[in-house]
């Protein structure tokens, strides 16, 4: 998805990955290195849904969300499809992979700060094939919870402190809608 007038506006700030933008008096962040950010909902075919935890440095907390990333951020990827890029995140945090990913929106994260546009998959019958966790420099765990005792487990995880991602509300609502 292309963003008008992005080009137009000014650049306060450049880092490595991000820039702080201004246009027409409202300042953003836009993100330099992607094309954008891909959302993965994963449900196995007994029924449960693979959620991840990882600490969150800018929260300095751990978070509960679904394996998500940058889509063409390295330049082996700088052409990857979407899609592709869904399959690759899936595999690379949960350890997961899946025949049947279909999308289901583009939508803003923060369509008052930022211009992140998230691309959201559901991935079905998903089977474990490998580890998950991350790359380098991510430290993540895999839950696997039956989709029945989903609110009970992520009511408990927040009473513990952790943080939940409300994508992950998000993504059940698809799952319901979905899988009915």
């Amino acid at each position: 998805m292309k963003l008008k007038n992005i080009w137009d506006a000014t650049v306060h700030h450049r880092g490595e990955f991000l820039e702080f933008l201004e246009y027409q008096s409202k300042e953003y962040i836009h993100n330099v290195r992607a094309k954008g950010i891909v959302l993965v909902i994963p449900v196995t075919a007994e029924k449960e849904i693979i959620l991840i935890e990882q600490y969150r440095i800018v929260l300095h907390n751990d978070v509960i969300e679904y394996p998500a990333g940058l889509a063409g951020d390295e330049v082996a990827y700088r052409d990857e499809a979407f899609v592709d890029a869904a399959k690759r995140e899936l595999f690379e945090e949960a350890g997961y992979e899946s025949n049947d990913i279909t999308h289901l929106m583009a939508a803003p994260t923060s369509p008052g700060t930022s211009t992140e546009i998230v691309n959201y998959y559901l991935a079905r019958d998903c089977r474990q094939t490998g580890q998950g966790g991350g790359d380098d420099t991510e430290s993540i765990v895999v839950h696997k919870v039956p989709l029945l005792e989903t609110f009970d487990w992520l009511e408990k995880k927040s009473r513990a402190g952790i943080l939940i991602d409300p994508r992950v509300f998000t993504g059940l609502y698809f799952v319901n809608h979905f899988l009915q």
